[in-house]
């Protein structure tokens, strides 16, 4: 089976490697075989889009993730949600992520970026 996550590290690779073209052709791969169901693949591919520039793309992949009530205490992805938003001046996604992890009984953090 074709995996984003395999694609994403061998982008990687070619970063390492300074093979930027080698590294955007494993993106484009990444893309078309991405499969919106493993978090941890999502979260891969949406920090190599940042890598590549393309902020906005990955902040909606990761608003998206942190929108799922799974994840709507998940202390280390809504705080990069919130972060990446707030570069981009998206205050309303600031919000939003912050409110889901700031103050909870449950672990959540005392403040957010």
């Amino acid at each position: 089976k074709d995996r984003a996550i395999v694609h994403v590290a061998i982008a990687r690779l070619h970063l390492a490697q300074k093979d930027s073209k080698a590294a955007e052709e494993e993106l484009g791969k990444a893309l078309e075989s991405v499969s919106g169901s493993d978090q941890r693949e999502l979260i891969e591919l949406a920090e190599l889009l940042v890598t590549f520039g393309r902020k906005s793309d990955a902040l909606r992949i990761l608003s998206n993730l942190a929108g799922e009530p799974d994840n709507a205490q998940n202390v280390d992805l809504q705080p990069r949600t919130a972060r990446l938003a707030r570069e981009l001046k998206d205050t309303d996604t600031v919000k939003a992520a912050c409110a889901r992890v700031t103050g909870h009984d449950a672990g959540g953090v005392p403040s957010c970026p």
